[in-house]
């Protein structure tokens, strides 16, 4: 079996092309004009070059209004879904504002809780050293007063003469 365009011999069965048209030719996938580009693109071809320019040109162009019809409804489709997922974004993004106010809130309350903690410790401190410095106070006074009763016992002995002048040696 040969190819009606080139004229070569086909070597494998089924990788030709057989056109369904008047012609009911074989022909190499190459020898077919586009024929590569319409396997590629998805179309399903039935006639070679000589029968699709014979009268498939309204075949071909209700084919071709077909698939942009078909590809417009898809546009269409995708389009009107836009409004949908402009309202899922804007449900998304006041949760998502929801939720980092929230996290803000709690990070609050944490350093609330923290700064709480600290004013306890200090307040623990302050009492403490008041406490101390109480203590201290008293025995300072205590102090004191042992000193003061020490010398006056230590006067206990000695005699003050008022009106003799001192003199030295």
């Amino acid at each position: 079996m040969e190819c009606q365009k080139c004229k070569k011999i086909l070597a494998k069965k089924g990788s030709h092309f057989i056109c369904q048209g008047p012609c009911q030719g074989t022909f190499h996938r190459g020898c077919v004009k586009g024929l590569l580009a319409d396997i590629k693109n998805g179309r399903n071809r039935i006639y070679c070059n000589n029968c699709e320019d014979d009268g498939s040109e309204e075949e071909e162009q209700q084919e071709y209004s077909q698939d942009y019809t078909k590809m417009l409804k898809d546009i269409q489709l995708k389009v009107s879904a836009i409004p949908g997922f402009k309202k899922q974004l804007v449900s998304i993004t006041q949760s998502l504002s929801m939720l980092s106010d929230k996290y803000d809130t709690m990070i609050l309350i944490v350093e609330h809780e923290q700064s709480k903690d600290k004013i306890h410790k200090l307040e623990k401190t302050v009492a403490d050293v008041n406490n101390k410095y109480d203590y201290l106070q008293k025995e300072n006074t205590a102090l004191e007063q042992k000193l003061h009763e020490f010398e006056q016992v230590s006067r206990k002995h000695n005699i003050e003469i008022v009106g003799v002048e001192q003199l030295p040696g």
